[in-house]
């Protein structure tokens, strides 16, 4: 039997290891040389106090991926909220460097505004987002849609609402995050008007041989540094939006650690609010059961008398707050609560949770075991 590791030990080993990212905490010391008028005490104090709940991430995270295999039970989930604690508070502060103004300096209207006013550094993944699709895309469509039809002969696959979806761009489709076929569920059941001009912002590790540079281009993935700061993530997204595409946004920024869904991130807000774009609400359910984080496909779902039951929703677009107004006020939570609040009724519709007695937001059934 497997040792079990409190999150307590967890923590107090994990110390000595946050001087050991220096490389992965320093890209954020660039925030220094973002259009915002920060005096230098102000830009200081910011900049170390995002690198220690940067430092402090990276070490849960790394720990996590040491002990998960050892980490059971509540621990478990006690450990992931911590995660989520902090990245939530990375997010914040990284949102109130970006909205703060020092006096006069910053003119009338959103700091957001100026920086995704600017477009980030042209890659080749950047730049064949406004080329028309190659044969290869849609030899990729085609496959996509071979996939579904397959999975349908194995599972319960329902989706719904696709004419929902506007009938040209710029609009953002956000859907929650429960599994590694998301992506490829969600693209496959798009029509091919909106295949035609989708595109994902994703993190470059994946993405690194030429193989998977060449998928990217064709699939209008755009890599971006996932241990920089958002800002580049955020111009790429704005680059293509201005353009007209498409762009598919995991607004939680990472998988569920237990198939409900978890807190959402602002950034679709802030894309939505400042271009004046729509946000189109996806709820997806059961790919969880099929491939859960950090575990092996359950192939057992598959067989043909489990019938497992994989949900797609597609919601009414959720109009931006402020129409696209550089000096509208702004409140990133409220989008962002809309849109999180939507998917979630929409799961909750799909797979109702009636245990109560289990921990926040989890079902018995998904509750890990003790």
């Amino acid at each position: 039997m497997a040792k079990t590791v409190d999150a307590d030990t967890i923590l107090k080993r994990a110390e000595p290891l946050v001087h050991q990212h220096a490389p992965e905490i320093q890209p954020y010391g660039h925030l220094i040389r973002m259009p915002i008028a920060l005096s230098e005490n102000a830009c200081r104090e910011s900049v170390e106090n995002l690198n220690q709940l940067l430092a402090d991430t990276i070490t849960l995270r790394d720990m996590y991926k040491k002990h998960h295999w050892q980490v059971s039970g509540h621990t478990f989930y006690q450990l992931h909220l911590l995660f989520d604690k902090h990245a939530e508070e990375q997010n914040e502060l990284v949102d109130a460097i970006a909205s703060h103004r020092a006096g006069e300096a910053v003119e009338s209207g959103d700091t957001w505004a100026t920086i995704l006013a600017s477009d980030p550094p042209h890659t080749p993944e950047l730049d064949s987002l406004l080329q028309s699709k190659t044969l290869v895309s849609r030899l990729l469509f085609v496959l996509l849609r071979i996939v579904l039809v397959v999975l349908r002969i194995v599972v319960r696959l329902d989706v719904r609402g696709i004419d929902r979806l506007p009938a040209k761009g710029p609009y953002l489709i956000c859907p929650n995050h429960q599994s590694y076929l998301d992506a490829f569920v969600l693209i496959g059941a798009l029509p091919l008007r909106v295949f035609n001009e989708f595109f994902v912002v994703g993190a470059s590790e994946y993405f690194e041989t030429p193989v998977m540079k060449w998928f990217a281009r064709e699939l209008n993935v755009v890599p971006v540094d996932p241990d920089a700061s958002l800002v580049p993530a955020m111009q790429a997204g704005a680059f293509g939006l201005r353009h007209g595409r498409v762009l598919v946004l995991f607004p939680e920024g990472e998988r569920s650690i237990d198939g409900t869904v978890r807190t959402f991130k602002k950034g679709a807000a802030i894309l939505s609010d400042t271009l004046g774009v729509p946000i189109v609400p996806v709820a997806i359910d059961g790919l969880y059961d099929l491939w859960p984080r950090n575990r092996p496909i359950n192939w057992g779902v598959l067989r043909p008398w489990r019938r497992l039951r994989i949900s797609l929703e597609v919601a009414a677009p959720l109009e931006p707050a402020g129409l696209g107004d550089p000096a509208a006020p702004r409140d990133y939570t409220v989008t962002t609560e809309r849109l999180r609040s939507t998917v979630e009724g929409f799961s909750t519709l799909m797979t109702p949770r009636p245990d109560a007695s289990a921990p926040l937001g989890l079902s018995r059934r998904r509750c890990p075991n003790p």
